[in-house]
C-alpha cells in the first residue's frame, strides 16, 4: 500500500517551524511550513500531462472568452490619447478614472486638463486629478504634482507639499523627480 504524498508530513506546521517529509524512496525532505509547495509539486508529478493537457486547453479558452473589464478601455484611451484623439481618450478613460481609480487612468485625464487638449484648460482640475493618482502611487502623478507645487505660476509655490510629493516619487525610482530634488536640495 503506498501512502499518499500528505500523510506523511511531521506536523511543526503551528508554529512555522521547518516541516519534514519522507520522499518515495523513504529520504527525508526538508519543506516549508507556509506553503506546502513541495507537496504540490510530488502531487502535480503523481498525475499524468496526458490527463491534465485537455483540462488546461479547456480553461485556455474559457478564459480567452471572459471579456477583459477596465483595463481594455484604459488601454484604448491611452492610444487614443497618443494618437491626439482627444475626445475617445475622454470618452474612455474619465469614466475609469472617476468610479475605478485607476491610477494610469487618472494621470491621462490629469494631462488633458494640465495641457487644454480635449478639454478646457483648468490647472485646478489638473491638479484634483494629479492627486488621484498620485495618492494611488502613480510615480509620474507625484512627480507633475510635486513639480506643479514647486514651478507652476498658476498656483502659489507649497515647497513643503512639492517635496513631499517629489520625494515619493523618487522612491519609486523616477529619474525626473531624483533630479528635481538635488537640485532643489542644492539650491536650498
Amino acid at each position: 500500500m503506498q501512502i499518499p504524498p500528505f500523510a506523511n508530513v511531521i506536523d511543526a506546521t503551528k508554529f512555522g517551524a521547518p516541516v519534514f517529509t519522507l520522499d518515495d524512496r523513504g529520504d527525508v525532505e526538508l519543506a516549508t511550513a507556509c506553503s506546502p509547495i513541495s507537496h504540490l509539486l510530488r502531487f502535480k508529478e503523481s498525475l499524468k500531462m496526458k490527463n491534465i493537457r485537455p483540462a488546461l486547453l479547456i480553461i485556455f479558452f474559457l478564459c480567452m472568452l471572459v471579456p477583459r473589464t477596465g483595463v481594455s478601455g484604459v488601454d484604448e484611451g491611452v492610444a487614443a490619447y497618443g494618437q491626439g484623439d482627444y475626445a475617445t481618450a475622454l470618452r474612455e478613460l474619465k469614466p475609469i478614472a472617476s468610479k475605478t481609480g485607476n491610477s494610469r487612468a487618472q494621470v491621462v485625464m490629469a494631462f488633458m486638463y494640465d495641457n487644454g487638449q480635449g478639454v478646457p484648460k483648468n490647472h485646478k482640475e489638473a491638479i484634483r486629478w494629479y492627486r488621484m493618482a498620485a495618492t494611488n502611487g502613480n510615480a509620474l502623478a507625484q512627480y507633475e504634482l510635486g513639480f506643479l507645487y514647486f514651478n507652476d505660476p498658476a498656483i502659489s509655490p507649497d515647497y513643503k507639499e512639492s517635496i513631499k510629493w517629489l520625494r515619493r516619487s523618487a522612491k519609486q525610482g523616477n529619474d525626473k523627480a531624483q533630479y528635481s530634488l538635488c537640485i532643489m536640495y542644492a539650491n536650498a
